[in-house]
């Protein structure tokens, strides 16, 4: 899918998982955050936000109590990259792994991820204490 994705000019899925955290967080996140949700190492998680703050997806700034944090932001041009994004990554889900799946395998599949997505969602509010608005 990654071939797709470069031949449609679209980023990396790198990019993508940063993108889409801080679209589904609709804030503004820490570095630590950021690195928790995702499965690049802290410099190359540090030269990948270096790269979308010069082109504009996302902005970066310290913190006010606390100088030594970053917060980091989606700016909509990475709000605009991450909608061309998914509806690329869907089609490339259907393309290479739903084409071949029956009515029912797609059922019980959706079924069973749904549950799972419930499940892990169940689990970060009890961990963390906050509430998520989520449509599972």
């Amino acid at each position: 899918m990654e071939v797709d994705y470069h031949q449609d000019e679209m980023c990396s899925t790198a990019e993508f998982d940063v993108l889409y955290t801080l679209y589904s967080a609709k804030r503004e996140m820490t570095l630590c955050e950021i690195a928790a949700n995702i499965t690049l190492s802290r410099s190359g998680l540090s030269r990948l936000l270096d790269r979308l703050e010069a082109d504009g997806s996302i902005s970066k700034r310290k913190g006010e109590v606390d100088r030594r944090e970053l917060y980091i932001g989606l700016q909509p041009k990475g709000e605009a990259a991450m909608d061309r994004y998914w509806e690329s990554y869907s089609l490339g889900i259907s393309r290479y792994f739903g084409a071949n799946l029956t009515d029912h395998e797609l059922t019980v599949i959706t079924n069973g991820m749904r549950r799972i997505a419930q499940d892990l969602i169940r689990l970060k509010e009890e961990r963390t204490g906050e509430s998520y608005i989520h449509e599972v």
